[in-house]
């Protein structure tokens, strides 16, 4: 009985720190830029990007700024990332193959979140993206193109031709 009790506080206890977050609801299925970083331009251009990603092989991508994980409850950008793309449910339910970049304004932190699906498959080329593509815009403090370079070396690196896992099996066209 002591066990029982002891397990059920230990799940009570690690369910706290999710249901203290908050998730407002998503802008659009693929740009939520609560941070209102991104300019009219940028925005559109990845809006359309993730459409034909979405389109031309099943995956869904979403980009979503904020002005402070504070705001939300979180302390962890990580752990926030990981409850939002299953809060907004980002990706195919069975596939488990959504991606969720995240950028946090005020804590100058970035994450990108993957479906279980794939496994750390990408992760080593997705850190490339952020410190290559995402980092030097920020530190340069222009907040719309750091995103937006992110978005589009994101989708080129997860939507190569590849092996495993083969959630589709054409290169995508990027135009």
């Amino acid at each position: 009985m002591r066990r029982l009790v002891l397990t059920t506080m230990l799940l009570i206890a690690a369910a706290v720190p999710a249901m203290a977050l908050s998730f407002p609801p998503p802008q659009n299925d693929y740009v939520s830029d609560y941070a209102e970083v991104l300019s009219a331009q940028d925005s559109e251009a990845v809006f359309r990007l993730f459409e034909r990603v979405e389109d031309q092989t099943g995956m869904e991508i979403s980009l979503v700024t904020i002005a402070s994980l504070s705001e939300y409850g979180g302390s962890e950008l990580r752990t926030y990332a990981a409850n939002l793309i299953d809060n907004w449910g980002v990706g195919d339910r069975k596939k488990n193959n959504g991606v969720l970049i995240l950028f946090s304004k005020g804590d100058r932190e970035v994450w990108i979140e993957m479906g279980a699906g794939y496994r750390g498959y990408f992760d080593s080329a997705l850190q490339t993206v952020v410190d290559t593509q995402m980092i030097p815009y920020f530190t340069a403090e222009a907040y719309s193109r750091g995103p937006y370079q992110g978005a589009h070396g994101v989708a080129k690196t997860v939507t190569k031709e590849v092996t495993w896992p083969s959630f589709y099996t054409w290169p995508l066209i990027l135009g």
